[in-house]
């Protein structure tokens, strides 16, 4: 399950879709095989979730126009973020397997491909998906395309791929456009907002007041930076993460660029960025407006809105967790940027 979402992540990186077609996939095999829904539904909603940081992502572009970082960089430096997440999500499933064996059984044997027959099927299936991946995130890391032009040649992948498969027709084509211009076209009107409310804030000086809240005298650049993440982890509870970007970003960029860590700013903005995008993953998994939650609930109703709120509680956790190791361990997001220049 987590392998598929980290493929989906790459492929799609859109939320609803991964977390409702892996639900309608694992769910009620996971139901049938006796598992403990609150970790089944856990492991759903959270790897569905990837897909907002593992690139391309469309939080990393906007991240990347609001803080004016090159988006090639942010895209390599969220790859070891969002692989070292997926290996905690893996690892905290493997102790409740070995601590707690009647939650996650073992699946009753079958008959099964061998080993070079299994192998060549995964081959097969992930080749279509891997070639997408590539398709997007190279142009843009070799400097071929910027990410609009590499976008027009996933979506022209991604339609000559459902039509050699036999997935495509009138209906989805055009429902594929449909949710495609009402998505832009609220997070073009949020970004006008957002532009809007930012340079009246500025005008009003409310960026020297922002300043002064977040100033604590002679602490540790960390001590600012952590109550920041902690005020957007907060947000995260009651605001989508477009609304968090839009409106946040502008006032502390300034304050966090002006943090000495020791480093340069350019690396000190690339470093909050990937780490308010793991930050950010979080409020699809926090209730009361946790979209995963609900979209998981949709697939099955059966399952109690109390059950996926204490499945998914370890998984906001190893994301807290994935944050304090980006935020206190910096080459894990700039080993990858620095190393393709």
């Amino acid at each position: 399950m987590i392998v598929i979402g980290v493929v989906m992540a790459a492929s799609t990186g859109i939320i609803g879709a991964s977390v409702v077609l892996m639900g309608m996939m694992s769910l009620p095999a996971m139901k049938a095989a006796g598992y403990d829904m609150r970790p089944a539904t856990g492991v759903v909603a959270a790897s569905g979730t990837l897909g907002i940081l593992i690139p391309p992502s469309i939080m990393l572009i906007i991240l990347g126009d609001q803080l004016r970082v090159p988006i090639g960089d942010l895209f390599m430096g969220a790859i070891w973020p969002g692989l070292i997440l997926a290996g905690l999500y893996f690892g905290y499933l493997a102790l409740v397997a070995l601590l707690a064996p009647g939650r996650a059984p073992a699946p009753a044997r079958t008959e099964t491909l061998g080993a070079g027959a299994a192998a060549l099927a995964l081959l097969r299936d992930l080749a279509a998906p891997m070639l997408l991946i590539l398709s997007v995130l190279g142009t843009i890391v070799a400097g071929v395309a910027t990410p609009t032009e590499s976008a027009a040649i996933g979506a022209f992948g991604a339609t000559l791929l459902a039509l050699v498969t036999g997935g495509l027709s009138f209906a989805a084509f055009r429902r594929a456009v449909y949710e495609t211009t009402k998505t832009t076209a609220m997070i073009a009107f949020v970004m006008l907002g957002a532009t809007v409310f930012s340079l009246a804030f500025r005008k009003l000086g409310g960026d020297a007041m922002a300043a002064d809240l977040f100033h604590f005298g002679d602490v540790s650049p960390y001590v600012t930076f952590a109550v920041i993440m902690a005020l957007v982890f907060v947000l995260g509870f009651f605001l989508d993460w477009v609304e968090i970007t839009l409106a946040v970003i502008p006032i502390v960029a300034p304050i966090v660029a002006g943090l000495d860590f020791g480093m340069p700013a350019d690396h000190v903005i690339l470093r909050f960025a990937i780490a308010l995008a793991v930050n950010l993953q979080t409020s699809f998994l926090t209730p009361p407006f946790g979209y995963a939650l609900f979209y998981l609930r949709g697939v099955d109703p059966s399952i109690s809105i109390g059950t996926i709120y204490r499945g998914v509680t370890p998984f906001v956790l190893i994301q807290v967790a994935a944050l304090a190791l980006v935020i206190a361990v910096p080459s894990i997001v700039l080993h990858l940027p620095l190393a393709m220049r």
